[in-house]
């Protein structure tokens, strides 16, 4: 599901929905239970904080995750530091999807 798109449809604003939820006091609470009670005050966040606070059915992605690295530490890099090590593997992992 593309976020973009969520934001794109409902009845309110989403710079207004946005604008409400940066001014509303903040709670120490539980992610899960804020966003279940604000479910109706902010329709779009809640469905974008949804996709990124589930807990994914598999561990493919981190398996994944090591796989990109794996590939990535060979000996002719093996003075890359660790610091670059990390930006490369973010990028490869996070670059947008061709299909």
């Amino acid at each position: 599901m593309n976020w973009v798109i969520i934001i794109a449809t409902g009845n309110i604003d989403p710079s207004t929905e946005v604008d409400q939820w940066f001014r509303e006091k903040r709670v120490k609470v539980s992610p899960f239970v804020f966003w279940s009670s604000k479910r109706e005050d902010y329709p779009r966040l809640f469905q974008i904080s949804s996709q990124f606070l589930c807990v994914p059915a598999t561990s493919a992605p981190v398996e994944r995750l090591f796989s990109h690295r794996g590939l990535v530490t060979r000996p002719h890099r093996a003075c890359l530091s660790p610091s670059l090590l990390e930006q490369i593997v973010f990028l490869k992992c996070n670059r947008p999807s061709t299909t």
